[in-house]
C-alpha cells in the first residue's frame, strides 16, 4: 500500500495545479480559437451574399438608369407634347387664317361675280344697242345709198336736161347772136355742169351787149367765186348790186331776195378774200 508523503502531495499540487493551468490554457486557446473562427467568420465575406449584394446593386443601378432613362423619356416626350401643342396652336392659326383667307376670297368672289354679271348686262346692253345701231346705220346706210343712186340719176337726169337746154340754146343764139339774154342763159347752165371758165365767157359776152344787165353781172360774180379769184367776185358782186337797187321798175319778190344774197355775198367775200384784197381798193 502506497503511502502518502507531503512531497508527494505537494506534487500531486503541483500537477493539479499546472494540469488546472494547462486546462485553462487549453480553455483560453480554444475560447481565442473561437472567437478566432467567430470573428473570422465576421470579417470573411460570404460569396453569395456578396454576389447576391452586387446583384442588388447592379439591379438598383439597372433600375435607376432604366428610372433615369424613363424620366429622360417622359422630359423628351412632354417636350414633344409641348411641342405639339405649339405646333396644334400654329396650324390652328393657320387653319383660322386660311379659313378667313377663303371667306375673304368667297366674298371678293362674289363681288366679282356681282361686278362680272353687272358688266355681262352691261356688256348685253351694250351689244343690244351696238346691234340696234348698226341695223339702224345698215338702213340708213341702204337709204343713203339709195339717196346717193337717186340723185345720181337725178343728176344725170339734170346733166342730160342742162345738155339738152344747152343745145337748144346754141341753136337759137346761133339764130340770134346779139340776145344777151340767152347768153346768160347758156352761161347758167354750164355754171350748173362745172364748166366754169365757158360760164365767165358767156356772162362778160352777155353784158358786153348789155352792161346793166344785174343777172350776168351777179352769176359772173359767183363764177369768179368759184375759181377763188377774190378781187374781181367782189367787184362784179357790189355792182350787180348796185345795178339792183338802181332798176327799181322791175322790183319783184325773187330779185329782194337776190339783192338780199348779194349783200350777203359782199360781206362773205370781203372775210374770205380778205388777204388778197388787202391794200387793194375795189370799186
Amino acid at each position: 500500500m502506497k503511502t502518502f508523503t507531503k512531497s508527494s502531495f505537494n506534487k500531486g499540487v503541483l500537477r493539479a495545479k499546472t494540469l488546472q493551468v494547462w486546462m485553462s490554457m487549453l480553455l483560453l486557446g480554444i475560447l481565442m480559437a473561437a472567437f478566432s473562427v467567430l470573428s473570422r467568420a465576421e470579417t470573411t465575406p460570404d460569396p453569395e451574399k456578396i454576389a447576391a449584394e452586387e446583384k442588388w446593386k447592379k439591379e438598383e443601378k439597372e433600375r435607376k438608369r432604366v428610372l433615369e432613362e424613363r424620366e429622360q423619356e417622359l422630359k423628351k416626350a412632354q417636350e414633344k407634347e409641348k411641342a405639339w401643342e405649339q405646333e396644334f396652336e400654329l396650324r390652328q392659326k393657320e387653319i383660322d387664317e386660311r379659313q378667313k383667307a377663303i371667306e375673304l376670297r368667297k366674298n371678293e368672289d362674289s363681288e366679282r361675280l356681282k361686278k362680272y354679271e353687272k358688266a355681262r348686262k352691261l356688256r348685253d346692253q351694250l351689244d343690244e344697242t351696238i346691234k340696234a345701231k348698226l341695223e339702224s346705220l345698215a338702213k340708213k346706210k341702204e337709204r343713203k345709198e339709195k339717196l346717193r343712186s337717186l340723185r345720181r340719176e337725178q343728176r344725170k337726169k339734170e346733166e342730160k336736161r342742162i345738155k339738152e337746154e344747152i343745145s337748144r340754146l346754141t341753136a337759137q343764139l346761133n339764130q340770134s347772136p346779139d340776145d344777151y339774154d340767152l347768153l346768160w342763159r347758156l352761161g347758167l347752165n354750164y355754171q350748173k355742169l362745172g364748166i366754169v371758165d365757158r360760164a365767165i365767157t358767156k356772162f362778160q359776152e352777155s353784158l358786153r351787149l348789155r352792161p346793166e344787165f344785174s343777172l350776168s353781172r351777179y352769176h359772173l360774180a359767183i363764177a369768179y367765186d368759184e375759181k377763188n379769184d377774190g378781187k374781181n367776185a367782189l367787184k362784179n358782186m357790189k355792182r350787180a348790186e348796185r345795178l339792183m337797187v338802181e332798176q327799181t321798175e322791175s322790183w319783184d319778190k325773187e330779185r329782194v331776195k337776190r339783192l338780199a344774197r348779194s349783200r350777203k355775198y359782199i360781206r362773205d367775200f370781203k372775210i374770205k378774200y380778205a388777204s388778197q384784197l388787202k391794200n387793194k381798193k375795189i370799186d
